[in-house]
């Protein structure tokens, strides 16, 4: 079956025509768009509405050449549960494309479930995006539990860091924030596998290794040692002064010291001596 994938990132709108094979659910990416954005960033999202549009306007004509059976846009992980959200999701209605879906958080966390997961024993899946943060727990690749967190990355930023290098009371606030949040989940039982999913996560890592992966479904495991070395240097100087490696989108900067505080804080509160990563991978609705 062939179907397209639009997805709206913080930076850049991916469009992908794909060939599912059903017995395997493997997929053959046949074509890849990516269509850059300004700055799309959590509070700025309104500046670039019909830019977004019109991309997208553009990409359903193209798919509209290729007999696409199913076409969907996946958000969440970048705009959360925003206002942003609801206006493309207005957007979307008009659209006559009978084809065409917006998948919900729930969807987007169901599709990460059965893609990402090698496990059939309990699970807990840490989904850390741009606007939207969820915890998705279940058994046997399926989900149980969902549980949605005010911890979107440009949410949490913005509210939060206003200066470069952070105020200490800026950083200490952020903490405190993050703390009590993570503590509306507690674990009764440990899973016997916890992943995170998380593009900013990945980017974080190789920003402190100072390399890029050699694939980008590779996953990496991030641990304290990483954060405890690189968060005094990201909290106590300018982020232009930040050394990136070759190849590294500097637009993800911004967010680089709440997605360290964050990781930091997951490592503690789920009691890990290190995080598997894994990039947001193609999310599929499954209807």
């Amino acid at each position: 079956m062939k179907r397209a994938n639009i997805h709206i990132g913080p930076y850049y709108i991916y469009l992908s025509i794909i060939d599912e094979i059903n017995e395997s659910r493997s997929l053959i990416v046949q074509k890849k768009k990516i269509s850059k954005l300004i700055a799309l960033d959590y509070e700025r999202f309104p500046e670039n509405q019909e830019t977004i549009e019109k991309i997208i306007t553009n990409h359903l004509e193209e798919i509209k050449k290729d007999k696409i059976e199913k076409i969907d846009i996946t958000a969440a992980s970048c705009l959360g549960n925003s206002q942003s959200l609801s206006n493309l999701r207005l957007f979307l209605k008009n659209q006559k494309t009978g084809a065409l879906r917006l998948l919900t958080p729930e969807d987007e966390a169901i599709s990460i479930t059965k893609q990402v997961l090698d496990t059939m024993s309990t699970f807990l899946i840490i989904y850390a995006g741009e606007g939207n943060f969820q915890l998705i727990s279940g058994v046997k690749k399926e989900p149980i539990l969902f549980l949605n967190l005010d911890l979107g990355l440009f949410p949490i930023t913005s509210y939060f860091i206003k200066n470069d290098p952070p105020e200490s009371e800026e950083v200490i606030n952020l903490r405190d924030f993050i703390t009590k949040e993570l503590d509306r989940f507690q674990l009764i039982k440990v899973p016997k596998k916890i992943i995170a999913i998380s593009d900013a996560g990945r980017i974080l890592y190789q920003l402190i290794e100072s390399k890029d992966l050699k694939s980008n479904s590779e996953s990496t495991f991030l641990n304290f040692n990483h954060l405890y070395k690189f968060i005094p240097l990201i909290t106590k100087n300018h982020l232009s002064k930040i050394e990136t490696y070759t190849g590294m989108d500097s637009n993800y900067l911004p967010i680089i010291i709440s997605t360290a505080i964050l990781f930091e804080h997951l490592l503690d509160h789920f009691q890990l001596k290190e995080l598997e990563i894994h990039p947001v991978p193609f999310l599929f609705s499954n209807v």
